[in-house]
């Protein structure tokens, strides 16, 4: 992986030299190298325990983000279309349906710019059905966004705690480490010690 970023930061040297070359293959080949630096990022991550927990949470969270972005998507769709036949009037309201289905996702994640508002009974109430929708559709995964994150913390702390356990004179044999680790751990949590 140290390669890897070591042929990145030679790109970098390379690049200022290379940058004059007129040629249309080789400045493809530039851009294509110059978009790998964003590779740098990733590697970053690795030393950045905050992005990793983060990175952690997403992953073990997958299905409720993708619940989320899925009703997001679906609500903006359907929403996005009704207003624009509720609302849809010469010189007034949408435009079209791509404009209206952006006044519902900006109504959707409670923003409301207030660009496009309703006016008509019908498109009012189905601001209002857009807005609690919304708000249910964020607040439905939420409890189990914050659990995953919970138990990220919590294993990142088992394992500091399983770390400095180890580290300790008397906990070279396997028996030693765990009744050390069951004095500091109440939750009996010595699974994750293995």
């Amino acid at each position: 992986m140290v390669a890897i970023f070591g042929i990145l930061d030679r790109d970098d040297i390379a690049d200022f030299f290379l940058s004059k070359i007129e040629d249309s293959v080789l400045s493809n080949v530039i851009e294509f190298l110059r978009a790998l630096r964003l590779l740098r990022l990733v590697h970053l991550s690795t030393h950045m325990s905050t992005l990793r927990m983060i990175s952690d949470v997403v992953k073990d969270s997958r299905e409720q983000l993708f619940f989320l972005m899925f009703i997001f998507a679906f609500s903006s769709i359907g929403f996005g279309t009704l207003f624009y036949i509720f609302e849809h009037s010469p010189g007034c309201g949408p435009t079209s349906i791509p404009d209206a289905m952006w006044w519902s996702s900006s109504t959707i994640t409670t923003l409301g710019y207030g660009d496009l508002f309703p006016v008509t009974n019908p498109g009012k109430v189905c601001a209002v059905v857009c807005s609690i929708m919304g708000v249910l559709a964020i607040s439905l995964p939420l409890p189990a966004i914050v659990n995953s994150y919970q138990r990220v913390k919590n294993r990142e702390k088992i394992e500091k705690m399983r770390s400095r356990i180890l580290a300790l004179p008397t906990a070279s044999t396997t028996k030693n480490a765990k009744t050390i680790f069951f004095m500091f751990d109440d939750r009996k949590a010595w699974d994750f010690m293995r």
